[in-house]
């Protein structure tokens, strides 16, 4: 039933050589796709729900990109041990149910996250008065950084992955 019969060495080798050439033009194949990918502007995660919350509560849609990829990498499903949930790192239930969300499967939907997230920040923004503050308020909480209106040790390192990565996007032109 199977061929016992040795094979020449030849045989094997140009057996293995065609299985070598299919996996370097997959990897090729692939290459390009994930390059001509990273090259399009219309891939940025959620781009449309930065832009749609950033417009409706006056914060810049890159500063809201930038919270989202320092809390939680642009992961929709991210859940701290903290209780905070979702891209913008929305916690639950106190600060959601504030900020009109009942329901905390919602916190997993991106655009509903990143809505809240967009509706907190600019209530910090308001309150504070200062777009360093309401960051440090944002990472720590409005009453921490409400007692003596300064940014804590703790916070100043969040604030500036934050800045960073606002700056990151805005020069990528990814968001507009």
């Amino acid at each position: 039933l199977f061929d016992r019969s040795p094979r020449p060495r030849m045989a094997r080798n140009s057996h293995v050589n065609l299985h070598l050439r299919l996996v370097c033009a997959v990897l090729l194949a692939l290459s390009a796709s994930i390059n001509s990918a990273i090259a399009s502007d219309d891939l940025f995660p959620f781009e449309s729900c930065f832009e749609t919350s950033g417009k409706k509560y006056g914060i810049n849609p890159n500063l809201l990109a930038a919270v989202a990829s320092v809390e939680s990498s642009f992961n929709p499903m991210a859940e701290s041990s903290s209780g905070a949930l979702g891209l913008m790192q929305i916690k639950w239930p106190l600060t959601a149910k504030e900020l009109g969300i009942t329901n905390k499967s919602d916190l997993f939907e991106p655009c509903k996250n990143i809505d809240a997230g967009a509706k907190y920040l600019s209530y910090l923004s308001s309150r504070f008065g200062s777009k360093l503050l309401a960051i440090a308020a944002y990472f720590q909480g409005p009453t921490r950084i409400g007692e003596k209106n300064n940014i804590p040790k703790k916070s100043v390192g969040y604030v500036e992955k934050v800045l960073k990565e606002e700056a990151l996007i805005a020069g990528s032109n990814e968001l507009k």
